[in-house]
């Protein structure tokens, strides 16, 4: 008797696998295929009746025990509702403690700044409350951030809360002290405004966590740490951590720095979109808007994702390599040009260079990782060359740089050459790393054939470049320019979280 299933038995089953995308992949792993020949036996039982109602029972009876199980084998090893309830009572507990405690702060770091100014040092009981009010406000949905991401944080306990202030003061505070000042920033000069004020969230994110630490161990019954004795840590794992915390710092700064040039100092539109949506009669607070959603977008998905690269694999130098690539591409090419730091400089011209450079930077280091993702090792032997090459010609860039034109086509065609590295290693991998790769080679295809078009786009319609943006920028600066390179990130991200990629 033949064991090969019938067709309609056969895509039944292939249907019943892909409806089992619903449960963890820890669980898929285990039981999918003892499901899938249940599920095979029971519809071949059925047909064998003849009943077409027998079969329609066997599906609705399938599907039933799919939906069920699917919830309950997610939530089957997590804590209840109240766990959650709990941790975010935590989050903002401790919020509210570490912003009485900055915002405490931040009237003696003000009263500095009026101190270096020369003028009279008062407090006032009225300004004083509503400096501590604003922390308060301020400091709840931070500190529920934390309880929320500290897992990917490094170190623990206090060396955790030390590194969200610093994320917080990169991300928030240090622009407006060096771009934004207005108030009684302008009183004093940037590097006494960051020597002020940067303690705040620092200390800020240190009481969170040592708040939230309190709190948990008093009212969610956590245990307490061991009270065997923990080996001295070695000097070269603190220096390689806080080495590694330097150069995350540094590149998110860049990318935040180059997002906000972006968001607040250029024309966000190419004037051929603007045109096309007046004859379309479509209000230009739409397109506008819109065209910052995908700004965001690509905030998100660069940095928020290359943060959780960074972290999220610590052991894996790859992994952190690709995290520095997406920031300095991200923070590197996004960067739009010189009038963002004219309230730093009087000559911007070396402002421009430096930008420049940063964005030659930033291509070679995405070039990088095309020719060594995702071993780090320069395959096939071709790439060597092309390396050199790129070299050459980037050293001839950063000195004179090439017309516009000649330069888009040779970054384009190193890129090619990048992804067609990564299709001949992909084809010589084996089956396990095959799977991957897949999907970064997915996203490594659209982000290169993506900006490729929109080179060609630029090249041929003028207008479609966005005003007062030099370089690069103008290829990177407009929402929907930057959509094709999202595919990076997120496309390993995925192969990391289902496909395992860079564990042994």
């Amino acid at each position: 008797m033949s064991t090969t299933p019938a067709p309609n038995v056969s895509w039944s089953s292939q249907l019943y696998r892909a409806l089992l995308v619903f449960f963890p992949p820890r669980f898929r792993a285990e039981y999918e295929r003892e499901m899938v020949l249940f599920f095979r036996d029971s519809l071949r039982a059925a047909q064998r009746t003849g009943s077409l109602l027998n079969i329609f029972f066997c599906w609705l009876t399938a599907i039933l025990d799919l939906g069920q199980s699917a919830v309950h084998e997610w939530f089957v090893h997590k804590p209840g509702p109240g766990h959650y309830v709990q941790k975010l009572g935590v989050g903002f507990v401790a919020g509210a403690v570490g912003g009485l405690v900055a915002g405490l702060g931040s009237r003696l770091a003000m009263r500095g700044v009026a101190l270096t100014a020369g003028l009279p040092v008062s407090f006032t009981p009225a300004g004083s409350l509503a400096l501590l009010v604003f922390g308060l406000i301020f400091g709840l949905p931070f500190g529920v951030s934390f309880v929320a991401v500290r897992r990917l944080l490094p170190g623990r306990g206090a060396w955790q809360g030390l590194f969200y202030g610093l994320l917080l003061f990169l991300i928030f505070l240090a622009p407006p002290l060096l771009f934004y000042r207005e108030g009684e920033a302008l009183l004093a000069s940037p590097l006494i405004g960051l020597s002020l004020f940067a303690p705040l969230p620092l200390t800020y994110g240190i009481t969170v966590a040592l708040a939230a630490r309190y709190l948990e161990r008093r009212f969610m019954q956590l245990p307490a740490p061991s009270a065997a004795p923990r080996p001295a840590p070695r000097w070269p794992a603190i220096v390689t951590e806080v080495s590694a915390v330097v150069v995350f710092a540094l590149c998110l700064e860049v990318a935040v720095l180059g997002v906000l040039s972006i968001t607040n100092h250029i024309s966000p539109i190419p004037p051929a979109i603007v045109r096309a949506a007046r004859d379309a009669s479509l209000p230009y607070a739409v397109i506008r808007d819109g065209n910052n959603w995908l700004i965001s977008l690509a905030v998100l998905g660069y940095f928020g994702l290359a943060s959780v690269l960074f972290w999220g694999r610590g052991r894996s130098a790859m992994a952190r390599f690709t995290a520095i690539v997406l920031f300095l591409f991200g923070g590197a090419v996004f960067n739009t040009g010189t009038r963002y730091y004219a309230s730093l400089v009087s000559d911007l011209a070396p402002v421009q260079a430096a930008i420049h450079g940063l964005q030659l930077v930033g291509v070679s280091a995405l070039l990088a990782l095309l020719y060594v993702f995702p071993s780090g090792r320069v395959t096939p032997n071709w790439t060597r060359p092309l390396a050199v090459a790129w070299l050459a010609f980037a050293g001839v860039w950063l000195i004179a740089p090439w017309p516009e034109p000649l330069t888009l086509i040779a970054i384009v065609g190193f890129f090619v050459s990048g992804l067609a590295a990564q299709i001949q290693r992909y084809r010589a991998a084996p089956a396990g790393e095959r799977l991957q790769l897949r999907w970064p080679l997915a996203g490594f295809t659209v982000a290169i054939l993506g900006f490729s078009l929109v080179a060609l786009a630029v090249l041929i319609a003028p207008d479609l470049r966005l005003s007062r943006v030099d370089g690069l920028g103008g290829l990177a600066a407009f929402g929907l320019y930057m959509l094709p390179w999202l595919f990076i990130p997120t496309t390993v991200a995925y192969a990391m979280r289902r496909h395992r990629l860079w564990t042994t």
